[in-house]
């Protein structure tokens, strides 16, 4: 119980900060342009879902399970995502936005989390949404969790590279030599 409890106090924590955290500057604006290819409509599509099959799946209860052990890795990876986030938007300063663009005289930020993972952002929040499956215990939404999440994120990371070597060139191209997309070690 008190697990479902933190579960969810995790994702209303999380919810409410892409709202205030996106309220001014760059954050703000939903303008895209052809870089975009519809990622940022396919990610709040993805955001909207998963918050209904989380409701629809506790109200018919489908797909729960019982293994504390599961859930308590979950409930451990919601945090971690979150921290990630944090983490990754204070060092993106001013770069951070909610579609893709790229902001007068833009350089790469290669420090903090970026060290390491290209898109320490989306990372964070296939954590947290994988996490809440797992916390939840439930198979059904670990498994569309993690598909949806990693589908929509790698398309628009996909997007993304594209629109930042056009735009940043062989300063981009050499970052992408020395670190990886999203999961490290693996893409």
């Amino acid at each position: 119980m008190l697990r479902t409890i933190l579960a969810n106090v995790f994702l209303i924590f999380f919810l409410l900060t892409e709202v205030i955290l996106r309220r001014k500057g760059e954050a703000k604006s939903l303008q895209t342009d052809k870089s975009d290819k519809g990622s940022t409509a396919a990610i709040l599509v993805v955001y909207l879902f998963s918050i209904g099959l989380l409701i629809g799946i506790s109200l018919v209860d489908y797909g729960f399970f019982r293994n504390d052990v599961i859930g308590l890795i979950g409930l451990i990876l919601m945090p971690m995502g979150l921290v990630l986030r944090f983490w990754s938007m204070k060092v993106l300063g001013g770069y951070y936005s909610r579609t893709l663009r790229i902001v007068q005289n833009q350089s790469v930020v290669t420090t903090g989390p970026y060290r390491v993972v290209r898109h320490p952002g989306y990372l964070s929040s296939i954590c947290l949404w994988v996490g809440a499956g797992l916390s939840f215990e439930n198979f059904v939404l670990i498994g569309l969790y993690g598909l949806i999440f990693i589908t929509v994120y790698v398309y628009r990371i996909i997007a993304e590279e594209k629109m930042l070597v056009r735009e940043l060139g062989d300063e981009y191209s050499q970052y992408q030599k020395r670190s990886w997309k999203l999961f490290p070690l693996i893409y």
